[in-house]
């Protein structure tokens, strides 16, 4: 049973962070790939959601969720057996084919 918990709870994380990834493209950059220049979106972004959530939500990680979105548009596309981990190490690869063959 806690083994499954715990895959439950690292399931959910992916999924959560994929939607704050989707909050950020869709709603805050009004659906561009990437905010407008100067606007400092990211930052104000981690500053207000650490202080309302706590941790996981600094610069770096609201990067990663935003490539998590636009690189996975359907949330189906996100595999049952991968963790956050394994995403923010998939999404450091620019060419779609060398990150499809690390997928698998």
């Amino acid at each position: 049973g806690r083994v499954s918990a715990v895959k439950a709870g690292r399931r959910q994380l992916v999924i959560t962070y994929w939607q704050v990834g989707k909050h950020i493209v869709e709603f805050e950059q009004k659906g561009a790939q990437k905010a407008i220049y100067g606007t400092r979106l990211l930052a104000q972004l981690a500053k207000d959601l650490s202080h309302q959530l706590g941790k996981g939500f600094n610069r770096s990680n609201l990067i990663y969720m935003r490539l998590c979105y636009l690189n996975y548009p359907d949330l189906g596309l996100l595999s049952h057996q991968l963790t956050w981990a394994h995403f923010v190490e998939l999404l450091k690869i620019d060419d779609p084919l060398e990150r499809s063959f690390y997928e698998k």
